[in-house]
């Protein structure tokens, strides 16, 4: 409604200030050589009117879009200002979180290196263990092969000094006495049974 009223005024004041306007050049069509005062403070008032009246009519609604336009800067600004603190904040965040990750990885590097060091210390213990078993091993391989090779030697001895000794017998010792022998030999095999 009040839209109306002042766009009624305006055409109003246009109306009127227009035929004003329009005769700007005097009514007689006589030529004038020096200034027309009359027109010029016709014309001066005209345009105040006109202009005051326009001035009056829009006063608010050029207020108001000022008043707006400024609080949306104002609003904008508010925002920009809220936006700068948000990544301030963010940035804080990002570089805390950085030194942060920092000490983790320094940390993390510290108990890579502890745990590097404690297997190192076990492998080394497992392979003393190790060498030591293998060096028992081998020295009871060694026995082993040892023993078996002085009872091959007795044996192959054994069975040299039987063969010798039955060339001795065979030769010198007659089939009655081998017999004796023989006979005593299984007396005795059979009182050890």
């Amino acid at each position: 409604m009040r839209r109306k009223t002042r766009l009624t005024c305006v055409m109003l004041l246009l109306c009127a200030a227009l035929p004003l306007l329009a005769s700007g050049g005097d009514a007689g069509g006589a030529e004038h050589h020096g200034y027309d005062w009359e027109h010029f403070w016709q014309w001066l008032v005209n345009s105040l009117v006109f202009f005051g009246g326009l001035a009056y009519i829009l006063r608010k609604p050029v207020a108001d879009f000022f008043k707006n336009r400024r609080a949306d800067i104002q609003e904008a600004l508010k925002r920009a200002e809220q936006s700068r603190e948000d990544a301030v904040r963010k940035l804080d965040d990002i570089e805390r979180m950085s030194a942060e990750l920092e000490s983790e990885m320094a940390a993390i590097t510290a108990q890579a290196s502890a745990d590097a060091a404690r297997e190192k210390e076990r492998l080394i213990k497992l392979a003393e263990t190790e060498a030591v078993k293998i060096g028992e091993q081998a020295r009871t391989e060694i026995e082993n092969m040892r023993l078996q090779a002085v009872n091959e030697l007795k044996v192959f001895l054994a069975d040299l000094a039987v063969k010798d000794a039955e060339k001795v017998i065979s030769g010198t010792m007659t089939d009655a006495e081998r017999n004796k022998l023989f006979v005593d030999f299984t007396a005795k095999l059979g009182a050890k049974s």
